[in-house]
């Protein structure tokens, strides 16, 4: 949401961000230059929605586009009987969700004027759990990421010690401990290399993260793993990366593989079902079967031995069109606000 923010110009449509409550990106999205609301819920909700009626006449606004159930929800009654279209972006799964969390997004899906997924597996995964049809109000939209943020790496031959970079926070999304368990495999056959975790520790799920220290240290991999916490230079550790492993549990997207495409770094993600979407069944990026190691590491050396500069600037090409920010914009518009404005 933020990059939109930065990113959309103002020939295609204002932006005006309305927010309950602050949070730590609150300064960089001030410094979009768009207008941003803080209008909190407090004790009173019926004066919240009273307070979001009033500023959506007020600044004349068409569309509000939520990105939580719980705002898509009220904003669709407090624009009741108002020619405003309520559209949201469901970006996750409702697993271990919940009951009433479950309800809300229920009932936000059918409050809605547009319902905008990720990618065609999490569209799938909402119709079918909720019970909806197919309708043209389900639309799929691929997120968008600001290519000029990287730094072209294709180009550069695989060094003899290979350098591994994953990314992503340590949470029941993503699988680092079966990569931990793979550099054990890599170790003992002997492969020279240094891998890199950026990500974060989950405060409410600090065990996965102990795991895998806890891993690494009991099989002699300090040398060769090292865990570096959240990082913001993420573009420049692709750039030096040779590549990019990736393990999925149940990911809706997957930008951290999106960006490692964009920035020209070989990839090898499990066969999840969304990353073969977003790999175009393997084209992209070299995929492997979950939990199989041998297969792991089958693909592992197929990467190094067959990867070319030309294959990979080819691979970035083709990411940056079909996953840049602009791309994500544009579909907004013709696939979502257009047709709501002008049906």
């Amino acid at each position: 949401m933020l990059d939109v923010f930065r990113s959309v110009s103002a020939d295609k449509f204002e932006v005006i961000g309305i927010y309950r409550k602050e949070g730590v990106l609150r300064t960089e999205f001030e410094a979009s230059g768009a207008m941003m609301l803080h209008l909190p819920i407090r004790r009173n909700p019926l004066h919240y929605l009273y307070s979001l009626r009033r500023l959506v006449k007020q600044h004349q606004i068409h569309i509000i586009h939520a990105v939580q159930s719980l705002d898509a929800v009220l904003a669709s009654i407090a624009c009741a009987a108002l020619k405003v279209k309520v559209v949201q972006t469901i970006h996750g799964f409702d697993l271990n969700s919940p009951f009433a969390t479950k309800m809300l997004i229920g009932l936000s899906i059918r409050l809605t004027s547009a319902n905008v997924y990720v990618s065609k597996f999490q569209r799938e995964y909402y119709l079918r759990t909720y019970n909806r049809p197919f309708t043209k109000k389900e639309i799929v939209v691929y997120n968008g990421i600001d290519m000029d943020k990287f730094i072209p790496r294709y180009g550069k031959p695989i060094s003899s010690d290979i350098q591994i970079l994953s990314v992503g926070n340590f949470n029941a999304v993503r699988d680092q401990l079966t990569l931990c368990k793979f550099a054990l495999r890599l170790k003992k056959e002997g492969v020279n290399f240094k891998w890199l975790f950026a990500g974060k520790q989950v405060e409410d799920e600090a065990w996965r993260y102990g795991q895998c220290v806890e891993f690494v240290q009991q099989h002699n991999l300090t040398q060769q793993v090292v865990f570096l916490g959240s990082r913001s230079d993420i573009p420049q550790l692709l750039a030096k990366a040779d590549i990019f492993i990736y393990a999925s549990e149940h990911d809706t997207f997957g930008i951290a593989v999106v960006e490692a495409l964009a920035a020209g770094v070989p990839v090898l993600v499990n066969d999840w079902l969304v990353m073969k979407e977003i790999t175009e069944e393997g084209k992209l990026a070299c995929i492997y079967k979950t939990k199989d190691e041998d297969d792991f590491y089958r693909q592992f050396r197929h990467l190094i031995t067959t990867t070319s500069s030309t294959q990979q600037a080819a691979t970035a090409q083709k990411t940056s069109k079909l996953f840049s920010i602009q791309e994500h914009i544009n579909q907004l518009i013709q696939s979502v606000y257009q047709p709501l404005l002008h049906p």
